[in-house]
């Protein structure tokens, strides 16, 4: 619980806030722009208004019950139903398939997993302009592994590490936590590949 709470935090301080801060700049430049285009003025509006319900969908998103989700629906129902919210509410096609998953998971495990896949596609449908993604989960009695590629723009991988960008440094600390290794393979114009790997087997 004390990870999932500074999860939430680090969520909410360097995405949501940033984001919050942004859209109240955009309000005082439209409010200080020209008063006499009424056409101008009503398409800002709108604009800010489409920012607004998708800042309130990622709150709720961020607030929700994912870990009682997990508890009762399991791993594999979570993504599944995580992919199709994304698909639904960003009309990216998402091809999600899962093999060999243990019909038990450890929760902290489950949980890492749940969170990195929606971290993964978060920054693919809000970054990569991807129409399509893959998502792919599998497991065995030692592992949990999972996939996320794209074709979209891609980026530099070492300048977004260095600024903390994209939530990379975060999906890497949450993996830690559970001896897991997340590999991210990336370059401009090629699109994005994450990795994860969990073990299940861990030595204490």
């Amino acid at each position: 619980h004390e990870e999932e709470r500074a999860w939430i935090a680090r969520k909410l301080n360097e995405e949501l806030c940033q984001r919050l801060t942004g859209l109240n700049l955009q309000l005082h430049s439209l409010s200080m722009g020209s008063r006499g285009d009424v056409n101008q003025m009503r398409a800002g509006v709108e604009e800010l208004c489409a920012q607004f319900g998708d800042l309130a969908s990622d709150i709720q998103a961020v607030s929700d019950q994912s870990y009682h989700t997990l508890e009762l629906l399991g791993l594999v129902a979570s993504a599944r139903t995580s992919c199709q919210q994304m698909s639904a509410r960003h009309g990216v096609t998402i091809d999600y398939h899962y093999e060999g998953v243990p019909d038990t998971l450890p929760n902290d495990v489950a949980l890492a997993m749940f969170r990195v896949l929606e971290e993964a596609l978060d920054n693919a449908v809000r970054h990569a302009a991807v129409r399509r993604v893959s998502v792919s989960l599998g497991g065995s009695r030692d592992e949990m592994r999972l996939d996320v590629a794209d074709e979209g723009v891609g980026f530099d991988l070492e300048a977004a590490l260095r600024s903390h960008g994209l939530g990379l440094i975060g999906m890497r600390e949450r993996l830690s936590l559970v001896d897991g290794e997340c590999l991210i393979e990336s370059h401009p114009g090629a699109g994005t590949r994450i990795r994860a790997r969990v073990p299940l087997r861990r030595s204490d």
